[in-house]
Order: C-alpha cells, then sequence, then structure tokens
C-alpha cells in the first residue's frame, strides 16, 4: 500500500493564513520591516505586474499573500493581525504601519458584539496579550491597565 500524503507541506502548520489584498507589495513590505519575513515562494506575477502568488516565513510561520482581481476579490476585514506582546512592540507596530501608509485597528479582548474594530483594509493590532493591570487610585476609582485586560482582571487589584 503506498504512504498516505500529508496535507499540509514542510515548515507549514494546520492553518496558514491566505490574504488576498490591494497592494499585496506594501503588505509585503510592511512584513518584512516589521516582522523579518522572508520570502520562501518568490512573488509570481501576473502580466500586468500584480502579485499572483507569494509565500513569506515569519518566525516559524508561513503566510501567503496575493493581490485581488477579477477572480479573486480582496478580503473585506483586516489585513493583517498583529499580537504585540510588549508597548514597545505596540508602538513600533503603529509607526511602521503609519510610515507604509496603511490604518491600525485595534482590539483588546473582544468586547464589540458586531465585529466594530476590524476595519477594512487596516492592520489589526490584537492587545490580548498586554493585559497588565498597573495601579489604583481610589479617590479618583481609576485604575491604569493595559489594552487588553479584561474586567475580571480588575477585581484582583484591590487585592494587593
Amino acid at each position: 500500500m503506498p504512504a498516505k500524503a500529508n496535507p499540509i507541506p514542510d515548515g507549514f502548520h494546520t492553518i496558514t493564513p491566505y490574504l488576498i489584498v490591494d497592494g499585496a507589495q506594501k503588505i509585503i513590505g510592511f512584513m518584512q520591516k516589521a516582522f523579518g519575513a522572508e520570502y520562501t515562494h518568490e512573488p509570481t506575477k501576473r502580466p500586468d505586474g500584480t502579485i499572483m502568488h507569494a509565500t513569506l516565513k515569519i518566525g516559524d510561520s508561513m503566510v501567503m499573500v496575493s493581490d485581488s482581481s477579477e477572480h479573486t476579490k480582496a478580503m473585506p476585514k483586516a489585513l493583517l493581525p498583529i499580537g504585540p506582546r510588549s508597548l514597545e512592540q505596540l508602538r513600533e507596530a503603529i509607526l511602521q504601519a503609519r510610515g507604509d501608509g496603511l490604518a491600525v485597528s485595534t482590539s483588546g479582548s473582544r468586547h464589540s458584539m458586531g465585529g466594530q474594530q476590524f476595519g477594512a483594509g487596516m492592520v489589526l493590532l490584537d492587545t490580548r496579550d498586554l493585559n497588565r493591570v498597573g495601579t489604583l487610585d481610589p479617590g479618583s476609582q481609576t485604575i491604569e491597565a493595559e489594552a487588553g485586560i479584561e474586567w475580571p482582571d480588575t477585581k484582583t487589584i484591590h487585592l494587593r
């Protein structure tokens, strides 16, 4: 009996994002500058010069990218989810997106019921990992916390 084919190519994970966008080269440039993305498959271009397919590696993950066409329309939601793990990484991602002319949408712990935080054609900054509680000021009844904080986490601050 022949060996069963592996449906997941070497170097890939179970799920691989495929971004169909308007302006693939701009998105690729952003991924290269912000995350050190490297081509594993040089762009295949259409006759009009737009990107039909490119594969990039970020860390140990693959991302595939192409320009939209009459047959494959651009995705209507966020272009690239980014999960900064520190305030400095968040700052760098915002500055890089601004420098590349890309709009930014943010999402903390997903309290939106209608998906409003997912702007069309934007880089999505997922701040769930920025969930540290800072200080409590009983006089003004305020808590200083990072953008990904969830309400149950704020209740622990009074125990300190």
